[in-house]
Order: structure tokens, then C-alpha cells, then sequence
């Protein structure tokens, strides 16, 4: 076919054109060279013409038709799939080079000016119509290619044999399906990764890489020798596995290696690990199958040769995730989460269910990433949630990492490590993972001596309480204190509550220290009962630990005694809790919290802004105070949007027939537009400073002076 002469004659043309004159005259031209043609008078009839026989080479297109123009109705044909490829001439007697570039943008071939001149007017036709039809061959012949390329194509991709590309250094170009189902690989690319790298740490049978190379470098077609070597997937599975250099004339600088299954049948059990060493929920190994395999793997490198990282990964708030949903949504979750870990892992990485909600993986470094650009593919596995019928699962995880062998050269010792870093992540809002390092060494250290030291702290009375105050901020009467923790130590000096009681909550000291407060805050207002001639509530503070349903009942039943011991009426007490404490308990928790309400104890919801509830949610809730979070009370004066945001809670709060308390005053500025919004109640270092015990006594007998300067400043005017 390409030595065959091209016609004019072999080219079909449909002109489009409402000068019936014109037309005719192109026509006959056209029928000069012998090419046939179909006529239009306008864009419409040349539609539905077309929807009948699209078979033209090259359309005339006069530019000025009526009702749809040219541009319009070549636009028209680019839409479709049938007719836009067909190219396009304009015809035009305008000469406006803004109508000419549309033409051009629009894709047309060429643009003819009227009135047409025979002789050029067949010279181009001529030449058109030749580079068209070369053009058609030339896409005939590549159609030829493009088919048998898919053919190859297909039975590459779906072969049973897996086939890897590679250069003659042995560096991969290309993996097929089937390869990587047997290699267990990760949907990832693998250009400039070395074979030898791929399957380096498998048990190898008769390989010599140079002798691979030599053969490739010389198109050696000769080279036949089969190499053999044990495959150990991530689900314990192990296979033998044949690797076959093929080489022909048309290799070249690229060849094909052809991986074949030939573990014997009947055998598995001297092949695979035994099912007791495997996970029934996710497939993946147990906890045992996992040491035993990195004990291995680090024996392998004690030398160092490469490095390698433990990773343990932990699926945030699991235990709440099953009592919401369920534990059989919750074992799905934990096949889910099994299944994408292992798409991202390689075949040389050893992956487990480690315990209840806890992954571990032995990943090799040694590869082309870095450990840091794997954990970030890891910590993006989750940001879409996990939908199980109707059900849509947000999932989170938390990720602890040891490097071999600088955080320890036995499995213990790195996991120790992982697992020190993993709390530190865990610990974090933001960050949802932690390499083990000296600064994390010296916190883990530093968190379990203060561990230690709760039991001498509680023997030994070195907790003390403050009192702040809270006041009416439009009468400036003292109408509540909240009781803050303080603790010097003997030995650690004065530890600050945003350190210490976070420790207390992981460890679960927060329990007894909990229990110490409620005892110690009444004990202490007891002693000042004959100074409190007006009723004045007690706020304490519960963490989330303490309003557990395992917890919670033995707290209520300590209030209700310590009260009666003390004889105080129930609505003196107000137990401040969290928008977080709330949301990640269950209902029990709630239910438990109405009946001390309904008992008269006050509840007032903390930091309130901060969590995750929206304002709606607080008409659900079991609580009659809301204190708006210092966060917002300090960006007074200088975010308008904050100020807004205030005015909103205020607004819901008397709306609810809530009573609002502000905290973190500091400023008058902050006082004054906090009293003109309406709010009821506030503290903070402008109104007073947490006081001892003594002091509270003075100052109850006393006004703060910023009410003294208001009262003054309002008898004067």
C-alpha cells in the first residue's frame, strides 16, 4: 500500500455553501479532477446529511452561512466522535483576520478566499487532498500496529507466567500483573530498581548476577540456565519460584524474564507456614510468627548492612469504634486495615496483627524510598473513611517507629522504642507520627518517674489546691470558685498541671489523685462555711478517665458521701467536664450525668469551642453552665470573627437558659465587652489570680477593682 499511487480522485468532499452559484462552480472544478462531491445549502440540511454518510475526506465550509454560521457549525462537527476528524477548508470572500484566526483555533486545515481563482483553487485541492490521504494510510498502517501492540499487549497483562522488563544492567522497566501478584509487590513504579534488589532477600537457588549481565550485554541467545528461589509473601505464604532469562535477535538493550509457580502441589505443609501462626481475622501472622521473623531478619544485619524499622501502628479510639458500631464491623475494620497496609508494603516487608487494635511492620529500608516517605504513604491510607453498607467509618492511626540498629539491635528493645514513640504520637493533635530519639528517650523517661512519684505525692500530702475565683460581672459578687491542683515536688520542684495531669490520665492515677481532690476541696470550704453567708458553688474539674461507666459510678457515690459527710446541699457542687470527654463516652455516661443533675449537682461544660461538638449538640446534653474557652476571651480587641463567635455562644447559652462563664480575663477591654454582650459570669488574672485557701478567705470579704473603678465611674456619671 505505501508504494501505491495517490489520487485526487480517491478523496471525497462535502461542501457546505448557500450560494447555489458558488456551489456550482466549486463543483464543477472538483468534477474536472475527478473527485466526487455532496452539497448543502445550509448548516442544518449538512446535518443531517452527515448523520447519514460521514464517509468525506475533506469538508468546503463556507463562513458566512445563514442562521448558523460556520464557525458555529464546525464547532458542532469537533463534538463528534464521527465526524470531527474530518478536515476542514473555510470559504470565505472576507478577508477579517479576527474571522481567519477563529478558523485556525477551531482546527480548520486551510481558509480560501473568494472569489476563487480555477487554476489555484485545483492546485490546492490537489495538495489537500494528497497529504489527507497519506495521512488516512499512514493511520491505517498504525492501526495494523496499534492492534497487534494490544494483542501483545493483553497477553502480557493476562498471562498466568509473570514477566519482568529490564534493561542489561538488570534494572526494571516493567512488571506484569502476574508478577507482581507472585512477588507480592505494592502497586508502585519500580524503574531503576535492580532485580538482584527485588528478590535479594529470598532463599536463592544456583544465581550468578554477573553471569546475567554478560548474557544480557551480548544477546547471548544461548542462555537458557533457569534460577530458582524461595518466595515468602506477607501472609506467611512461601512458594518456589523459577526465573528465566529470554533473549532474541530483537532484545537488544531490552529483554524479558519469565517467573514461573513451580512450588510442587500436595506439599503445602513443607511449604507454608502452619495456620497457627496466622491471624483468622486479617490473614496476616500473629504476634509470635512476627518476632520469630524479625528476630530473623535482624540476626541477618547485625552487622548493619542495611537498616530497618519497626513500625507499630495503632488504630486510634478502636475500643469506642466497636461499642458504637459493633465488634463485627470492628473486625471488618481490622481486615480493611490489613488490606491497605499490605498494598503499600513490598515483598520483603513482614506485616502482623500484633494485638487488639496494633499493627506491626518490619520495613526494609534499603530500598529506593526513605522510611519517612513510606510512613507518609501510610498515614495517607486513611484520610477517606471506611464504608461498610450503609455505614461510613472514619479510621485514624497512630504510627511509633524504631530505626535498626540505632534504637536497639534485638527485636525487644526496638519495640520498646516504637512503642515509647507510638504514645508520643498518640499524644499529639497533630501529628500522627513519631520517630524514637534522644528527646523522646529523655520524655518517656522523665513521664515514667513521674509515674513513679503519684504514690509519695498522694502519701506524702504534696498536692495542694488553689481557688479562682469567679465572679458576676455585672454585680462583681463572688459567686463560685473553681478548685485547680497544684503539686510541688521534693524532688522535681513545682510540676506544672498541663504536664502532670495528662500523665495522670494515661496512667490512670487520675483516679485516686481524683478521689484526693473531691475530699480535699470540701474539707476545705467546710472550714470556711461560717464566712459564706451567701450559697457559693464549688467547681470541680473531672477528667475522662474519671467518667467512665467503669469509674463513674464509684465518683458519684464518693461525692454523694463526701457531701453528706460535710452536710453541703448538692447544688453547691458543679463538676466541670470537657466537650471530648463527652463525645468519646458512651450513653451510659450521659444517662449517668442526668441523674446527678437531676440530684441538683451542678454541670457545666468546659473549654467550650475548642472540641469537636456543634452548637446544636449542647441542647442535648446534660449540663447548666457553658465556660467559653480563654482561646477566644484573649483574641478580644483583636479578631473581629472571634468576637462574633462569642456574641453566637452567648446568644445560644441564654437561648438554652444556660449560664455562661468567660475565663482568661486579663484586660478591661476584654471585661468591658464580655459585660455589654451579656455575659454572666467570669475569672481570670484581671479579676483575680488562683488564691490558697487563706487567701480565698480575704477574699471573700472583698471586691476586685475592677468593679470598684466601674461602680465609681457609674455614681459619677
Amino acid at each position: 500500500m505505501a508504494n501505491q499511487v495517490l489520487s485526487a480522485a480517491s478523496c471525497r468532499v462535502f461542501i457546505v455553501e448557500d450560494d447555489p452559484i458558488f456551489a456550482d462552480y466549486i463543483r464543477c472544478i472538483l468534477r474536472g479532477m475527478d473527485i466526487p462531491s455532496e452539497l448543502s445549502l445550509s448548516a442544518e440540511d449538512a446535518i443531517d446529511k452527515l448523520a447519514e454518510d460521514a464517509d468525506f475526506q475533506l469538508i468546503l465550509l463556507d463562513i458566512m452561512l445563514p442562521k448558523m454560521s460556520g464557525i458555529e457549525f464546525a464547532s458542532y462537527l469537533k463534538q463528534h466522535q464521527q465526524l470531527k476528524n474530518i478536515p476542514i477548508v473555510f470559504l470565505s470572500q472576507l478577508t477579517d483576520h479576527e474571522q481567519i484566526i477563529k478558523s485556525y483555533d477551531i482546527g480548520a486545515l486551510d481558509y480560501i478566499t473568494k472569489p476563487v481563482h480555477a487554476e489555484l483553487f485545483r492546485a490546492k485541492i490537489k495538495s489537500l487532498t494528497q497529504n489527507i490521504l497519506a495521512n488516512e494510510e499512514f493511520r491505517a498502517e498504525s492501526s495494523k500496529y496499534q492492534h497487534l501492540f494490544n494483542k501483545l499487549q493483553h497477553v502480557i497483562l493476562s498471562c498466568n507466567d509473570g514477566l519482568l522488563e529490564v534493561n542489561e544492567q538488570l534494572e526494571i522497566i516493567f512488571v506484569n500483573p502476574a508478577a507482581t501478584k507472585m512477588l507480592d509487590l505494592a502497586p508502585i513504579s519500580y524503574q531503576g530498581l535492580s532485580l538482584k534488589e527485588l528478590i535479594c532477600y529470598e532463599e536463592l537457588i544456583n544465581i550468578d548476577w554477573q553471569e546475567l549481565k554478560i548474557a544480557c550485554k551480548n544477546c547471548d541467545q544461548s542462555f537458557n540456565k533457569q534460577v530458582q528461589f524461595w518466595h515468602r509473601s506477607a501472609d506467611g505464604q512461601k512458594r518456589l519460584l523459577s526465573l528465566q532469562l529470554l533473549i532474541t535477535e530483537q532484545s537488544k538493550k531490552h529483554f524479558y524474564i519469565q517467573i514461573a509457580d513451580i512450588t510442587p502441589k500436595g506439599s503445602q505443609s513443607d511449604y507454608f507456614y502452619n495456620s497457627e501462626n496466622i491471624d483468622p481475622i486479617t490473614g496476616l501472622v500473629n504476634h509470635n510468627c512476627f518476632i520469630k521473623s524479625c528476630e530473623s531478619m535482624l540476626k541477618q544485619n547485625e552487622g548493619g548492612q542495611y537498616s530497618l524499622a519497626l513500625i507499630v501502628v495503632n488504630i486510634a479510639r478502636f475500643s469506642a469504634i466497636n461499642d458504637r458500631f459493633g465488634h463485627s464491623v470492628g473486625d471488618r475494620i481490622l481486615k480493611r486495615v490489613a488490606v491497605r497496609l499490605k498494598l503499600v508494603l513490598s515483598a520483603f516487608d513482614v506485616i502482623s496483627r500484633f494485638g487488639n487494635d496494633e499493627f506491626t511492620i518490619l520495613l526494609d529500608n534499603k530500598l529506593r524510598w526513605g522510611v519517612s516517605k513510606q510512613i507518609s504513604i501510610i498515614e495517607n491510607l486513611f484520610t477517606e473513611p471506611l464504608v461498610f453498607d450503609d455505614v461510613a467509618v472514619h479510621v485514624s492511626i497512630n504510627i511509633g517507629i524504631a530505626m535498626f540498629p540505632q534504637c536497639g539491635a534485638s527485636f525487644s528493645l526496638l519495640y520498646q522504642s516504637a512503642k515509647i514513640a507510638l504514645e508520643s504520637a498518640k499524644e499529639d493533635p497533630v501529628k500522627a507520627y513519631y520517630f524514637y530519639n534522644d528527646e523522646i528517650d529523655q520524655i518517656s523517661r522523665f513521664y515514667l518517674r513521674i509515674v513513679e512519684l503519684f504514690d509519695s505525692a498522694l502519701a506524702n500530702d504534696e498536692f495542694t489546691m488553689n481557688y479562682q475565683p469567679q465572679y458576676n460581672l455585672t454585680t462583681g459578687e463572688l459567686v463560685s470558685v473553681e478548685a485547680l491542683l497544684r503539686w510541688h515536688s521534693p524532688e522535681q520542684g513545682q510540676i506544672s498541671p498541663a504536664v502532670f495531669i495528662p500523665i495522670a490520665e494515661e496512667s490512670n492515677y487520675i483516679i485516686p489523685i481524683g478521689n484526693w481532690i473531691i475530699e480535699r476541696v470540701l474539707s476545705d470550704i467546710a472550714s470556711l462555711k461560717h464566712l459564706l453567708s451567701n450559697k457559693i458553688r464549688i467547681a470541680i474539674n473531672l477528667s475522662t478517665k474519671q467518667l467512665k461507666p467503669s469509674n463513674l459510678s464509684n465518683l458519684v457515690q464518693l461525692i454523694e458521701q463526701t457531701m453528706s459527710a460535710f452536710d453541703f446541699d448538692n447544688d453547691m457542687l458543679e463538676l466541670e467536664i470537657t466537650e471530648h470527654s463527652l463525645l468519646s463516652n458512651t450513653d451510659d455516661t450521659l444517662a449517668q450525668l442526668d441523674k446527678l443533675r437531676d440530684k441538683g449537682f451542678g454541670i457545666a461544660l468546659d473549654d467550650f469551642g475548642t472540641g469537636y461538638s456543634s452548637l446544636t449538640y449542647v441542647q442535648k446534653l446534660p449540663i447548666d453552665r457553658l465556660k467559653i474557652d480563654l482561646s477566644f476571651v484573649k483574641m478580644i480587641g483583636k479578631d473581629s470573627k472571634t468576637q462574633e463567635i462569642i456574641k453566637l455562644i452567648l446568644e445560644l447559652s441564654k437561648s438554652l437558659g444556660l449560664t455562661t462563664i468567660a475565663e482568661g480575663i486579663e484586660t478591661r477591654e476584654q471585661f468591658d465587652f464580655l459585660t455589654q454582650m451579656g455575659c454572666e459570669v467570669g475569672q481570670g488574672y484581671l479579676l483575680s489570680k488562683p488564691l490558697t485557701l487563706e487567701r480565698l478567705t480575704s477574699a471573700l470579704a472583698t471586691t476586685p477593682a475592677v468593679f470598684t473603678h466601674r461602680l465609681a465611674s457609674d455614681t459619677e456619671s
